[in-house]
């Protein structure tokens, strides 16, 4: 198999994957969060932490994740997927449309905030592993 098609095949296959799996979170959890949005915020989050991991646990060449098609498949696929910026800058969006200027600044810092915090949580966990 050539190089592009593995890497369209992984990518695509990791996209499908992750985007379906942030579907059904929305779904399920849509009446069980605090205000409307704060599912993707709580999925986004989640995907920021997981991606600290991953990229710490790859700077230490640990075997599994030291591989060209994990990180194709996983970091870029699946959870570039879960984690979305559209639904982001959406909901961004949707509260300056309403008026709610000082809503959508929170979203937005809250977001950026934490997830660069969750992913460095992430990535000194990984430093935990031998």
């Amino acid at each position: 198999m050539s190089d592009a098609i593995q890497t369209f095949l992984l990518l695509s296959i990791g996209s499908i994957l992750g985007a379906n799996l942030r579907m059904e979170i929305i779904h399920r959890f849509k009446d069980a969060y605090l205000f409307k949005g704060a599912n993707i915020i709580f999925i986004n989050l989640v995907s920021s932490l997981i991606l600290g991991f991953i990229v710490g646990l790859h700077q230490k060449n640990f075997y599994l994740i030291n591989n060209n098609n994990f990180i194709l498949f996983f970091n870029i696929g699946f959870l570039g997927s879960l984690s979305t910026f559209s639904s982001f800058l959406f909901q961004i969006f949707s509260k300056v449309m309403v008026g709610k200027i000082s809503d959508a600044f929170f979203i937005a810092f809250f977001s950026i905030f934490s997830g660069l915090i969750l992913t460095y949580f992430g990535y000194m966990a990984s430093n935990a592993i031998q």
